[in-house]
């Protein structure tokens, strides 16, 4: 458990609800000796590199869609330690399957967390770099998933997946979906993927729709490095990372993946377990089956 000292908020400047509740909270820390300071969504992180190298807490204001912005831009921060800094959100949007704290009870939260400290849980992220010609183009953090897919044309790619300098399997298929354990309750379930516990070190691979394939989902170590060599394009082919596009592919590009352990840590205040966020999502049902005796 870590004690809170220091608290950041981030806010969407916009959006006037998570801004005014991100003012009363920050009020109502100040005014139990807590020291706070203020983010907008979208700024340069870098301009407050002192105070976040000091949070003890970082509250995320709106829905998974912040959250997972906020995630990212703060890969590159850590506070004094080294350590990944504590994220966790004040849900208000409608699932908020990354925010723990509900908007209507965030005092008790608080003050509970205030006398008797945090939970931290390491998660993996996910680090990609784009090769192209030779020379790496672009870099890129993920908190959910990598996704390849093609555009409008109904044109399967085909893609060559080596692990570790061994060959993995070569795919004809829609697309492809590189997981987090964080993430794999998002695309990469929806397309029949493998729910993993948050706090494996681990990332998961999940061909979309494959062509004349038996090909299924799998389950590697962070620490493997997976490379994709994308070959011969035929059609319009995209690249995104937690549902933002990051650039189109070209043929002969490779993309180089790992896992980074620990490259993410959620505050955890003890509201609601993991499973129960996928009962409430209905992920995981209970079957109940009614027993008849017939004479």
């Amino acid at each position: 458990m870590s004690a809170i000292k220091n608290v950041g908020l981030i806010a969407k400047k916009h959006n006037q609800a998570a801004m005014e509740l991100a003012g009363n909270v920050a009020r109502w820390l100040q005014e139990r000796g807590i020291r706070t300071f203020h983010l907008e969504r979208d700024q340069d992180y870098n301009q407050s590199e002192a105070d976040l190298k000091q949070a003890d807490l970082m509250l995320v204001f709106g829905g998974d869609g912040s959250m997972v912005n906020a995630i990212k831009r703060l890969a590159k921060m850590k506070n004094l330690d080294g350590s990944a800094i504590p994220i966790a959100g004040i849900n208000l949007g409608r699932v908020g399957f990354l925010l723990e704290i509900p908007k209507d009870n965030w005092q008790l939260v608080l003050t509970r967390a205030m006398e008797q400290g945090v939970r931290c849980e390491k998660r993996t992220m996910l680090e990609l770099v784009l090769v192209r010609g030779g020379e790496e183009l672009l870099t890129e953090v993920s908190a959910n998933e990598i996704v390849l897919s093609r555009g409008g044309v109904a044109r399967l790619l085909a893609l060559d997946l080596t692990l570790d300098g061994e060959k993995l399997f070569y795919v004809r298929a829609d697309g492809l979906i590189i997981s987090t354990p964080t993430g794999s309750t998002a695309y990469n379930s929806s397309a029949g993927g493998p729910l993993l516990h948050p706090a494996l070190a681990a990332f998961c691979i999940t061909a979309i729709c494959p062509f004349l394939s038996s090909t299924l989902p799998l389950v590697f170590n962070a620490s493997s490095e997976l490379v994709i060599d994308v070959g011969e394009l035929s059609s319009k082919t995209y690249l995104t990372s937690d549902g933002q596009p990051v650039c189109k592919l070209q043929s002969n590009d490779v993309l180089k993946i790992k896992g980074r352990p620990g490259g993410m840590t959620f505050a955890q205040f003890g509201m609601s377990g993991y499973l129960d966020k996928l009962r409430g999502t209905g992920l995981i049902r209970d079957s109940h089956v009614e027993h008849r005796c017939f004479k």
